[in-house]
């Protein structure tokens, strides 16, 4: 499987402050949803130089969902796979919900969804590539609303866990939701 999933948050004001209120909010996120989060990841030389242009101004906040024991170079396989068998689990207990409706119930996806509702963010991008596949680029870049984009992303990567295309989404902070 050998996946990647980053991103990064573009913060409103680039103080200091606005800083270390998102990181301690993000850490926070991380303790409650039993996820780990890897900040200022990936750094501009693991990008495609398309996406490291996207982020080179300071008020983006990077990071990468990888693996615990996993260096720089790491997958983010075990975050993926954890969801989908938690999206397993929530259709032990609930047999009829449809796959649109499981990833609001599966902890990583909810860590994905409160680390993005920020007073102090305007936007954001969610990327998944395939580490022996295409990388993603600004031809597959797609936009919408946050929960459009998390739903889309736990279809493609953990309802359907044989997609190995790349995909990178920007996300609107001020756009709600269909």
């Amino acid at each position: 499987m050998s996946m990647m999933f980053y991103g990064a948050a573009r913060l409103a004001d680039t103080d200091s402050h606005s800083q270390a209120e998102l990181r301690k909010y993000w850490r926070e996120l991380e303790r409650l949803h039993s996820v780990r989060l890897t900040l200022d990841a990936p750094t501009e030389q693991y990008l495609e130089p398309c996406i490291a242009a996207l982020w080179k101004h300071r008020a983006w906040f990077r990071f990468s969902l990888l693996d615990v024991d996993q260096g720089p170079n790491g997958t983010s396989d075990r975050f993926l796979s954890h969801a989908a068998l938690e999206g397993q689990r929530v259709l032990k207990i609930h047999p009829a919900l449809p796959p649109e409706r499981v990833w609001p119930r599966v902890p990583q996806w909810r860590f994905l969804n409160f680390m993005f509702w920020h007073e102090l963010l305007t936007e954001g991008y969610l990327v998944i590539e395939h580490t022996s596949g295409d990388s993603a680029t600004l031809e597959c870049e797609k936009e919408g609303p946050l929960t459009d984009t998390l739903q889309a992303l736990w279809i493609k990567y953990c309802w359907d866990t044989s997609s190995e295309d790349a995909s990178l989404y920007h996300i609107d902070l001020s756009l709600l939701p269909r």
